[in-house]
Parts: structure tokens; C-alpha cells; sequence
């Protein structure tokens, strides 16, 4: 029960108690606010009496319960509250980075030898990066004021160094500011803790200068090792800003107290930005494994093992490798062969599947991994299947990089092209070549006689066995790397910078001109690929899309990897006896595996100690608000009571 007692005569029905009856349990929820709220308490206010309503419980002890609705407390906590939250949210900002592959050669190591971020990031200031000679050719210049011209100089370096020492701090650096002299003032003289590089979203407006530079930016990641961890990761509006915060002094990795005599430092007021990656250090893989995969088309003179008949092998590697195995898709190195090959299963398949267009040769489909380390993929698969196949095989050709702008094709060889039993071949590509109004040079290379020497193209596996044998791709020269890999592809081999058209033509053309050799008509444009027959543009679309965002760095692909079970289950669809087979690596590469080739990156906002200063003096007013309005009513109400004792 609740009894209200008023001081002075008030109507009747105001002077007895108010006995409210004892409610049911079920009742107690919706009784709560006629409890909290007494009877007549809106006339009293409205007759500005200022008469005190003591409240008291059924026993008669006073409860201390004010006149205020409880809405009235408990909204302004939560609307305080709610505005932490949204504050909380909105310093935080996650993405995908991706992190410097790890490796060791020979117990060498190399790559990026830490994963873990946690540090304040900072500007990289590559513009005001000094010139280490300015000073001694200074000094030089000024020898008269030799002791004047020596403390100024020391002022000085002792003022740059503060402001460009990046011990324990993350910076970060677009790509287009980035080449090998900056890599290395920022790692080795300005001893950066993480570097943080940032990719332009759209690659394709990129221009080819700095591609080519970035080429050997890449070649130098590979080329040594670094205790730091580098990440790579593609630009946004957050990442715009922070970048741009800190390089105009808004943002700072330390408050402006900590550089004393420093004008340029933005106040301790300023946010900072601390970057977090919560992820554990790369583990040796213990077993590193080739997965190779092929099928047939086999002819009419196909009789098993014991009588093969003539072969004629397609064959294209279909694993890549990059800086950053989070984004080695390869697109073109080697995603456009791989998605040929595929396209031309496709279409012999349905001219095998009827007796009356099969071709005088069975063709054997071969997709391999390792391309990069001296083609061991191709090495592997030669040495597990049976020596039967090899025997019979008159006709290698392999397939690389087939979906670049240039309009150029090449055809290497290894053998003499005008060999007799060789000319026929190359006549039959050179010919189909001006058919299509297409440029095609032969390239003739002569084979190492060196067994131990790297290899420079793929078909040279096969002409070492006296095989013939060619590559069909669209530049002129191999491009050997300096580091771990012969063949290496690069990050910005992207589905952008790719031509579907020019890749559709040219499977076209491959199409054209083993026809010729296949069903034995050298002097006849047969024009296979057209009507029912013809290159689907879809299919060659779908799959450069599904490989142009799938990272297929070698030897981060198993058995198990999903897109080694896609390409397993399209050959099989289009081709009959198919099999994968795995075995191990023999090298002198050990390689390291981590989820933090591919990691999410936090970017947080952290405020000066003036601003947590300053929210807990908001915090600790706000309690002492609320605990007025609970014991007193109001705040008013204090005032008033402190001022009457005070008088």
C-alpha cells in the first residue's frame, strides 16, 4: 500500500489515504506506474503548491520515491549510452589485407618473417625523405663557417630524426609513391615496424609505367627477407581518410608532447589511428604437393595402353604466384591458358562424341601446377604416367598468357622449324594466321644442353624426349625471375587488365590450326569453330571471371582446394578417362602457410587522454544527477535544501 499525507487542508478526497488494493502477480508489471505516480500529483503541480508529498509504503516507513516518471531516468542513461555505442562503431573501420609471402631456399629465408600488427600508424612523408649527401655537400660548400655550419647541421638531424623515426609505427604508403629506394628508407634507415600498402581499387586506370616498375618492386619483396611485417590492401573511403588525416597533421601516432620544439606535430587533441591485425605467425607446411589433372578425346585408333594411336597434348598450367598469395589470381599468367584449354576440350568433345567428325589423332588434355619453379608440375606428371603415352605423343603445344591487349602472337619452338617432319605443323599455323588476319611470329630458341639449367618455356620438357612441341603466347621473350620463380606472375594480373575478345580469338585460332593437323587436311581452311561449334564467349567470360577472383598460389593448392575440384569436374564433363593426381614436391623450397595471407585488418580511432579526461568528469556528472533526481526529487531541490542550511 502506498499512503500520501498533505501538511495543509486540501479537498476531502485528497485528505484521505490512498489504498490502493494488494494486486495480483500477473497485475504487478502494468501497476508499476500507478505505484510511481501518485494521485492528484498533476493538480498539485498545477496549483504551484509547494507543499512536500511524502511517499510511504503499506508498514508506513517513507520510500523517498520522487514524483518522476521513471521514463524520465531511465531515457537520458540510454540515449547517453546508445551515443557511446554508435561513437564505438564508427572509430572502427575493418578490411581484407593481404600479407608478403614466407619462404626459405636452401635455408635461406626469405619473404616476410612477421604477421602480428598492433601499432600506431603514421605518414610516411616520402616527400620530405632527405637526400643523404645534402648535408655533406652543404658543409663543403659552407667550409668557412665549419663550427656554426656543424651545430645547425646536428639541430637539424636531431629534429629529422625524431619526426622521421618510425620505430613502432605502421605506415602506410600508396603504391604510387612506392619504389626501391623508398622500400628501403622506410625499412632499413627509418626503421618502419609494418608497412601498409594501399592498391587502387580499379587496376585497369593504372598506367603501364607503373606496372612495369611495379613488376620489379616485386622482384625485390622476393629477393630478400624482412623482419617486419608488409601487407598489401586495396583503397577505400576509410582508408582515404585516415591517410589523408595523417598526412595533413590532422591525424598523429603520438601526442604532440612527446616532440618537444616541433612545430609541425598536430596538437594532443587530434585522433589517432591504431591499426590491429589479431593473427598468429605462419607455420612450415611439412608436405608441399603438385596436383596435375588431364583427360582424352580418343580416336578411332584407340585401343588402351597396348595400342594408343597418334597423340596430339594440349597443355597449360593452371596455378600462379605473386608477392601476395591472398591476391595471386592470375588472370592472364595463367588463367587465359587454363580457360582455353577448357574451351577447346569443350568443343573437340562434341565433335569426338560422334564417329563421323572424329579427327585421325585421340587429345590429351593435361592442366598441371607448379608452373613457376622450373614447370616441376609438368616434370611430375611425365614421370607418373605411363612411358606408352609419351611414346605415341607427336604433338605438344602449351598455352600461356593468351588474353593480353596485344594483338601479337608467338609461337616458340625449341626444334628447327624447318625440320621435315616440323614444317608441316608450323605451315599449318602460319597459314591459319594470315586466314584470320592474325600476327604470328615464330620464335626458334635452341635447347640448353644443360639438364640442370633452368628451363624457359614449358615445351621444352617435351623436346628434351625428342618430342615435338611448341608454346603458343602473346610476348616475345620469357621472363626469367631473379628469385624463387622462373615464371612468376604478378597482383595486378587482374581480371581488368585482360581482353576477353582478343582471348576468344586466339582460342579460335589454336582451335583452326590443330584442326588441320588433326583431321590431316594441311591445305584446307576447314573453319571448325563456327556455327554449333563455335568459341562460347560466355563460357571463356564465366570461367576468367571464377579464376580472376580465386587465388590459385602455388603451394597453397591441394586436392581439396575448391577450385581444383571446379577445374576437375568441368574436364570430366568434357572429356572422358580423366584423373588427378597428386605427389610431392622434390625442392629446395619450404614454404610457409597463414591465414594472414588473407586477414582482416582493424583501423581504430584513439582519443588523447583529454578526451577521456573529459568523458569521465560527463559520466561522473551525469551519476550525480541521477542520484539527486532518486533521493530528492530534483535538482532544484538540492540547491534549495543546501541554500536553507546555509541560511
Amino acid at each position: 500500500h502506498l499512503e500520501i499525507s498533505i501538511r495543509r487542508p486540501f479537498p476531502e478526497h485528497l485528505q484521505r489515504p490512498y489504498h490502493h488494493p494488494r494486486p495480483h502477480p500477473t497485475q504487478l508489471p502494468s501497476m508499476a506506474e500507478a505505484f510511481l505516480r501518485p494521485p492528484g500529483g498533476a493538480a498539485i503541480a498545477a496549483r504551484g503548491k509547494t507543499e512536500r508529498i511524502r511517499y510511504k509504503d503499506c508498514r508506513g516507513n517513507p520510500t523517498g520515491m520522487p514524483s518522476v516518471p521513471l521514463n524520465h531516468i531511465i531515457v537520458p542513461f540510454l540515449l547517453v549510452l546508445l551515443n557511446l555505442l554508435v561513437e564505438t562503431v564508427d572509430s572502427a573501420h575493418v578490411f581484407d589485407a593481404y600479407r608478403l609471402i614466407q619462404f626459405d631456399r636452401n635455408g635461406k629465408p626469405f619473404g616476410s618473417r612477421r604477421s602480428q600488427v598492433y601499432h600506431m600508424a603514421a605518414p610516411a612523408k616520402i616527400k620530405d625523405i632527405p637526400d643523404p649527401g645534402a648535408d655533406s655537400r652543404r658543409s663543403n660548400e659552407d667550409s668557412s663557417d665549419a663550427d656554426s655550419t656543424k651545430e645547425e647541421s646536428e639541430g637539424k638531424k636531431k629534429r629529422r630524426s625524431t619526426s622521421e623515426d618510425l620505430h613502432r609505427k605502421l605506415v602506410v604508403v600508396s603504391m604510387f609513391d612506392v619504389n626501391e629506394a623508398v622500400l628501403n628508407k622506410l625499412i632499413d634507415k627509418r626503421a618502419a615496424a609494418v608497412v601498409l600498402i594501399v592498391l587502387p581499387t580499379d587496376l585497369s586506370m593504372v598506367p603501364s609505367e607503373t606496372l612495369m616498375e611495379w613488376k620489379k618492386i616485386e622482384q625485390t619483396l622476393l629477393a630478400r627477407q624482412f623482419q617486419i611485417p608488409i601487407y598489401f590492401a586495396f583503397d577505400d573511403e576509410r582508408l582515404q581518410s585516415m591517410v589523408k588525416n595523417l598526412e595533413s597533421g590532422m591525424g598523429s601516432s603520438e601526442p604532440s608532447s612527446s616532440v618537444p620544439n616541433s612545430t609541425d606535430e598536430p596538437t594532443g587533441t587530434n585522433v589517432r589511428y591504431q591499426l590491429v591485425a589479431g593473427t598468429s605467425d605462419a607455420s612450415l607446411i611439412q608436405k608441399t604437393n603438385i596436383v596435375n589433372m588431364h583427360g582424352w578425346h580418343r580416336g578411332p585408333h584407340f585401343n588402351g595402353l597396348s595400342d594408343l594411336g597418334p597423340i596430339v597434348a594440349i597443355t597449360a598450367n593452371f596455378d600462379t604466384f605473386a608477392v601476395a598469395p591472398g591476391l595471386a589470381v592470375g588472370s592472364d599468367h595463367n588463367g587465359s591458358g587454363t580457360v582455353a584449354l577448357l574451351e577447346l576440350a569443350r568443343i573437340f568433345g562434341r565433335l569426338y562424341s560422334e564417329f563421323r567428325t572424329q579427327g585421325e589423332y585421340s587429345i590429351l588434355f593435361v592442366l598441371t601446377a607448379a608452373g613457376g619453379i622450373k614447370y616441376e608440375g609438368m616434370k611430375a606428371w611425365m614421370k607418373q604416367n605411363d612411358h606408352r603415352i609419351l611414346a605415341n605423343i607427336e604433338f605438344v603445344l602449351c598455352l600461356e598468357n593468351l588474353a593480353s591487349p596485344s594483338s601479337s602472337l608467338y609461337l616458340h619452338v625449341s626444334q628447327d622449324p624447318k625440320d621435315q617432319d616440323f614444317m608441316p605443323i608450323i605451315n599449318n599455323f602460319e597459314d591459319t594466321a594470315k586466314h584470320m588476319d592474325l600476327p604470328l611470329e615464330v620464335i626458334h630458341t635452341k635447347l640448353n644442353p644443360d639438364k640442370d639449367s633452368p628451363l624457359r618455356w614449358e615445351h621444352e620438357q617435351f623436346a628434351r624426349k625428342n618430342i615435338l612441341t611448341a608454346t603458343l603466347c602473346n610476348y616475345r621473350h620469357p621472363q626469367p625471375g631473379k628469385t624463387i620463380y622462373d615464371r612468376m606472375g604478378s597482383i595486378f594480373d587482374r581480371i581488368e587488365s585482360v581482353d576477353m575478345k582478343i582471348l576468344s580469338r586466339n582460342i579460335k585460332f589454336v582451335m583452326e590450326s590443330l584442326s588441320r593437323l588433326i583431321y590431316s587436311s594441311p591445305e584446307q581452311h576447314l573453319d571448325i569453330a563456327s556455327h554449333s561449334h563455335a568459341v562460347n564467349e560466355k563460357f571463356v567470360e564465366s570461367w576468367m571471371s571464377y579464376l580472376g577472383r580465386e587465388p590459385r598460389a602455388f603451394p597453397f593448392l591441394s586436392k581439396d582446394s575448391e577450385v581444383v575440384k571446379e577445374l576437375g569436374r568441368v574436364l570430366d564433363t568434357h572429356t572422358v578417362g580423366s584423373k588427378l593426381q597428386a605427389s610431392k614436391l622434390q625442392n629446395v623450397y619450404k614454404f610457409y602457410k597463414s591465414s594472414t595471407y588473407k586477414t582482416t585488418m582493424t583501423i581504430y580511432k584513439v582519443k588523447p587522454t583529454s578526451f577521456d579526461l573529459l568523458l569521465g568528469l560527463a559520466v561522473v556528472a551525469y551519476l550525480l544527477a541521477l542520484h539527486c533526481l532518486l533521493k530528492y526529487g530534483s535538482i532544484s531541490a538540492v540547491f534549495t535544501m543546501w541554500k536553507t542550511k546555509k541560511d
